[in-house]
């Protein structure tokens, strides 16, 4: 019984829920996690972390949410990348998350629904604003030093300056790859190095509390280089020069958001073919292919030696290779892997040999003559139409 005149205070400890993070709305689509937040406290030892190294807080546009630094703490210390998938990750992160909430749903062949993917960024600018909120991260949690962060930046956007906007896609798939998975096996192959060093009692500039430092260092380096050229590099050659088109060159793991507004690639849906333009008349149709293959016979300028300067289809021939300078080119191609000239001889458009390498080509330019005399007299008709790759 109680006779006091205080109030009745029980034994029973209060319990307090906890917010939860659900990492595929903040971080990675593909994972199925779901954290606590980070203690404000912690939070709060990650802000002055930043101040410390920059010398003032994150400004709004790169500044991270609490979910997002709680997303990115638990994907580290479960010894997985500090990879951010950008069609959830982004600037103004509780935006994001709004937007999240609020996608639809797809329907699948079999009449079930499934939650609709949200996509990367459509070009560089867009993935720079993504990429700052994840420097900022990484510096809060001190995952990444912040040379080592920009040096990546400034990879992707020299790559990006170089080959421009049309193999976007490529790079930023590139890119993903990159730090989702060449990073991973970085660590991995970082780690054994490590160890084995120890064993050895030799030098090892690995830090396990920080691996992720190296890694990102390694990901760019000289050792890298291959991995680069094979992932992004060699196919936007070909895309480039025509050889293949971006969509061959894709993977399909990785898209693009047609509008960063809207966040998600909009459903395929069946779309009305538009209706073919008129077809011309036999008169009309003969007279564009005469117009068309004067233009391509217009398009092989010779200099006074009689040489050509391009080919039947109007591409340049590479000058290197018509004296043996030049030999490097795309695999199962004529295109010069330097220029993206054709590697041809400027009198007979032979593949085989340049003008004056190994010797000088004797031929009087006879099967040239016959092209366009073919090319003439056929009008894109008969045995002529389709024959030769170049």
């Amino acid at each position: 019984m109680h006779t006091h005149g205080g109030p009745l205070i029980s034994s029973t400890p209060t319990v307090v829920n906890l917010p939860t993070v659900k990492i595929a709305y903040i971080l990675d689509q593909k994972c199925s996690d779901e954290v606590t937040y980070v203690p404000h406290e912690e939070q709060n030892k990650m802000l002055k972390r930043y101040k410390d190294i920059v010398g003032r807080k994150p400004h709004p546009d790169v500044a991270c949410t609490p979910e997002q630094l709680t997303a990115l703490a638990h994907v580290v210390a479960t010894h997985r990348p500090p990879f951010a998938d950008f069609g959830v990750w982004g600037p103004h992160g509780v935006r994001i998350q709004k937007k999240n909430s609020m996608k639809g749903l797809l329907m699948t062949r079999d009449g079930s629904f499934i939650e609709a993917e949200l996509f990367g960024p459509p070009s560089y600018g867009q993935w720079e604003e993504c990429f700052d909120v994840l420097a900022t991260g990484l510096l809060m949690l001190d995952i990444v030093s912040r040379n080592k962060i920009a040096d990546y930046k400034d990879h992707i956007r020299e790559l990006a300056a170089a080959y421009g906007p049309k193999v976007w896609h490529l790079l930023y798939q590139t890119d993903v790859r990159c730090r989702q998975e060449y990073m991973h096996e970085l660590h991995q192959d970082a780690s054994m190095a490590h160890v084995e060093a120890v064993e050895q009692a030799a030098h090892s500039s690995f830090q396990p509390k920080r691996p992720w430092d190296t890694v990102f260092s390694m990901a760019i380096s000289e050792g890298s280089s291959k991995w680069w050229t094979r992932e992004f590099e060699r196919p936007a050659q070909l895309v480039l020069t025509h050889i293949a088109s971006l969509d061959s060159m894709l993977g399909g793991d990785v898209g693009l958001s047609s509008s960063r507004l809207l966040g998600t690639a909009p459903p395929h849906v069946a779309q009305r073919r538009p209706e073919p333009p008129p077809r011309a008349q036999p008169g009309q149709q003969r007279g564009q292919q005469k117009v068309k293959a004067v233009k391509q016979r217009s398009q092989m300028h010779a200099s006074p030696d009689g040489s050509l300067g391009t080919n039947m289809k109007g591409k340049p021939l590479c000058g290197g290779f018509q004296n043996g300078h030049c030999q490097q080119v795309l695999p199962n191609s004529f295109v010069c892997a330097a220029t993206g000239k054709m590697h041809q001889c400027s009198r007979c458009l032979s593949g085989d040999h340049g003008s004056n390498f190994p010797q000088a080509c004797t031929k009087d330019q006879k099967a040239v003559k016959t092209l366009m005399k073919n090319s003439h007299h056929q009008n894109g008709k008969g045995k002529g139409k389709g024959k030769g790759k170049w």
